[in-house]
């Protein structure tokens, strides 16, 4: 399953999108994907979860969750925040020479770049932020660098770019707390 596919649905995936473009196997909320618990072995969500609200990733995480058979992977990326807030006070302090992006660039990072209509990021992350919540849903982490997307043949500018600071997460189902 790909969640938040857009325009460019990567074959071999199931395609989910809020936005309804054309090809789309599920056009809805990515927490409101109507299959049966534990009927995939991997859900991908490239440039995706910042998209959503805090509430509404925590609602997602524990869906995918719920999706994903024993085992199976989440694969995500999200802007790393504690990068990008660097950037931001440089193009606020009179410092975007020391940045690798214009400042028209990392104001976009921040609020999303809105060409279309939902094309707005909601929420933002670091991985400390991160970890306790993937942690408390029963996820483990399990694999990180951008190489998680590129082996399964998706590719993104960023991937080659570090200095485009996102955080690339491969994430195992594992039992969550309290289950035997």
């Amino acid at each position: 399953m790909e969640l938040g596919c857009g325009r460019c649905p990567t074959p071999g995936y199931l395609h989910q999108d809020v936005a309804g473009f054309p090809g789309m196997d599920f056009s809805c909320n990515p927490w409101e994907i109507p299959l049966g618990g534990g009927s995939l072995s991997e859900v991908m969500a490239v440039g995706v979860m910042e998209h959503l609200r805090f509430e509404e990733f925590d609602r997602t995480l524990r869906h995918v969750f719920s999706l994903l058979g024993e085992g199976g992977l989440f694969l995500f990326d999200i802007p790393d925040m504690a990068v990008w807030s660097e950037y931001l006070f440089n193009a606020t302090h009179g410092q975007s020479r020391k940045n690798p992006f214009s400042d028209d660039h990392v104001w976009r990072t921040f609020y999303g770049w809105q060409r279309w209509e939902g094309d707005e990021h909601k929420s933002g992350w670091t991985r400390d932020m991160l970890l306790p919540k993937f942690l408390g849903v029963g996820f483990e982490v399990v694999e990180e660098g951008s190489q998680i997307f590129t082996s399964r043949g998706v590719s993104r500018g960023r991937f080659s770019k570090p200095e485009d600071a996102h955080i690339y997460l491969a994430l195992r189902k594992g039992r969550k707390c309290g289950q035997s």
